[in-house]
């Protein structure tokens, strides 16, 4: 009993799963299969537009991902409730102090905005702002079941790739992959 405690413990870790219903309504998979496909890079919307699908900016005003157009966007979600989204806040606050002008990130937490904003200003974040999706219609328009997913849409609102699981975005493999929208 007390190594399955462990082994779900590890596996709960190890990425946040949003439950969705599989095509023919019966219950979701299993953690163990939604862990083991937690962590990849995934290429098959690239081309899609951005969705209009509106959100709350810091200020909590609606805004949506086409404003951004003319310049790549790195769309991180996460949530407060999320460890492995926490994990990796830190190296994106770094990877959009390091960008600059040439890329934006939002990151949009799925939860209330006062809760994300909390979070974010406890943790004194230098670039991160308080971005959100309390009604998860993001996630749902881009069918994201895993927390975190990031995305990344070039300077026409194109997605290029997503990246479902945690992640160091200041490694160099990590730049590579930005690299594509900013050429």
């Amino acid at each position: 009993m007390r190594t399955r405690l462990l082994l779900l413990l590890v596996l709960v870790g190890a990425a946040c799963h949003k439950p969705a219903a599989e095509p023919n309504g019966a219950a979701p998979a299993n953690g163990a299969a939604a862990a083991s496909a937690a962590a990849k890079l995934d290429r098959s919307h690239a081309g899609q537009p951005a969705p209009a699908t509106m959100f709350l900016d810091a200020d909590g005003d609606e805004t949506n991902l086409p404003v951004f157009e003319g310049k790549p966007v790195l769309v991180n979600f996460w949530a407060t409730w999320c460890a492995p989204c926490k994990k990796e806040l830190p190296t994106l606050d770094r990877l959009a102090a390091q960008q600059g002008d040439k890329l934006q990130v939002v990151t949009i937490a799925e939860d209330q905005a006062d809760k994300a904003a909390a979070y974010l200003a406890a943790a004194r974040f230098a670039k991160l702002e308080g971005w959100a999706d309390p009604k998860l219609g993001m996630t749902d328009s881009l069918k994201i079941n895993d927390l975190p997913t990031t995305i990344l849409f070039d300077a026409k609102s194109r997605e290029v790739w997503r990246y479902r699981g945690d992640r160091d975005w200041t490694s160099p493999e990590s730049k590579a992959l930005i690299a594509e929208a900013l050429r």
